[in-house]
């Protein structure tokens, strides 16, 4: 992957001004470190700012559907960073922003994403209230029905997981294991074998 962003950029050094692959190739960096480094360890300061960079290069840049991934991403690491610490204003802000840009681009797999995305910042604020549970609960199965009617397994199997965790923290354990076993299968029949152990604890 690093060899492939360096190519990128040595292909695109001449160019002058803002460009397409100039921001992708800042949205693409951004992205690995930060990958790379929730791996190991919380949403640090120094990947918030070159989250925050890559998305100021990409919105000039003038891609809509590069501008909405910026900030879908940028919202999840501002999630990652405030995990059951804030309200999450911010990440909804950018995440309502990204959402209504991938509707009316018709990116059916970004707006399943971007609405999962929106689910876990109710699912998890400072204090969750029940209506915040339930709003959560509604953004995960309209994620749901999204990415299904697009056939998006892996997209798919998120909100799938995280329903099924509301229906064991509601007593239904018949649910949740079906929820738990059924985005296993999701994972599986997707290939996304990085995410296939995470299904299984």
């Amino acid at each position: 992957m690093d060899l492939e962003l360096d190519e990128l950029e040595a292909s695109i050094a001449g160019s002058a001004g803002p460009s397409v692959d100039r921001a992708r190739l800042a949205l693409a960096r951004a992205e690995l470190a930060y990958y790379r480094a929730w791996i190991v360890a919380p949403v640090s300061d120094a990947t918030l700012v070159d989250l925050r960079s890559a998305r100021v290069t990409v919105e000039a840049a003038g891609d809509a559907a590069l501008a909405a991934e910026a900030r879908d991403l940028l919202a999840l690491a501002l999630f990652g960073r405030h995990f059951r610490a804030s309200d999450h204003a911010e990440a909804r802000a950018l995440l309502d922003s990204a959402l209504a840009t991938r509707r009316r681009l018709g990116d059916r797999r970004g707006v399943a994403e971007s609405l999962f995305h929106l689910g876990l910042t109710y699912e998890h604020p400072k204090d969750p209230t029940p209506a915040d549970t339930a709003r959560a609960g509604e953004l995960y199965r309209e994620s749901l029905a999204v990415a299904t009617a697009g056939g998006f397994d892996y997209e798919a199997s998120y909100p799938v997981r995280h329903l099924a965790g509301q229906a064991d923290d509601a007593g239904d354990l018949a649910a949740a294991i079906a929820g738990f076993e059924r985005s296993l299968e999701l994972r599986r029949r997707a290939g996304a074998t990085i995410v296939v152990p995470p299904a299984l604890t």
